[in-house]
């Protein structure tokens, strides 16, 4: 498959890190054992030469504090993808969903997929598809996980998406924390119809999509993952 026939953007949403402490800067932005800020560490395992553009989204009050967004510059002057690396800072945001929606409100776009990854997880793709897919991995292959943090899904014989609920074990697949929608707008218009909600995420958007729409989605396991 030619995966490079269909433009498409990464967006990474950090801005539910909000806890303020001036001494003890959020986990997700301290530099780790190789030089790097773990957000980007975090990411460095995608395929990102298949992204035409890629945004990491912070909260405005946690920039102000800790100068968020300069530190990511800086770390990213050091990174192949920095070019086509952008930093969006949102002001308030309720949720995952909100906040995706805020950061695509800020940025031009056609059409494109839009793949979104939770900032604080890792986990290895070789190479995209253009079809609505879910990422996930097998809980007996992790030695160390919160089951009680993750979405699971069921599925058909052919990977094709029944269920998927946050934070209750349906099976022993769940998802990494990837999620890819290969129409940006329908997507925009999917969130806008339940974006009310104030406790909302990603799996309750496409469980929606599913129920209301028929929409496919497919599941897809990663190579490796860890959080």
């Amino acid at each position: 498959m030619n995966n490079m026939d269909h433009n498409k953007i990464l967006i990474i949403p950090a801005a539910a890190y909000t806890e303020i402490n001036e001494q003890f800067i959020p986990e997700i932005f301290k530099i780790n054992d190789t030089g790097r800020m773990n957000i980007i560490s975090n990411m460095i395992d995608l395929p990102l030469s298949d992204f035409d553009k890629i945004y990491i989204v912070v909260n405005q009050r946690i920039d102000e504090i800790y100068n968020i967004k300069n530190m990511l510059n800086v770390q990213l002057k050091n990174e192949e993808f920095a070019d086509k690396t952008h930093i969006v800072v949102v002001k308030n945001t309720r949720n995952v969903v909100d906040t995706v929606l805020q950061t695509i409100a800020q940025i031009p776009y056609s059409k494109f997929g839009v793949f979104i990854k939770d900032a604080d997880a890792s986990f290895n793709i070789t190479e995209l598809n253009n079809e609505n897919t879910v990422y996930t991995y097998k809980l007996e292959d992790v030695k160390e996980i919160n089951p009680s943090s993750k979405s699971y899904v069921s599925t058909t014989s052919d990977d094709v998406v029944l269920n998927i609920i946050e934070k209750r074990v349906i099976s022993s697949e769940f998802c990494v924390g990837g999620y890819y929608f290969n129409d940006i707008k329908k997507f925009v218009d999917l969130c806008e119809c339940v974006r009310e909600y104030d406790k909302l995420y990603l799996s309750n958007v496409i469980y929606y999509d599913i129920l209301r729409n028929g929409e496919i989605y497919r599941t897809e396991q990663v190579i490796r993952f860890s959080e």
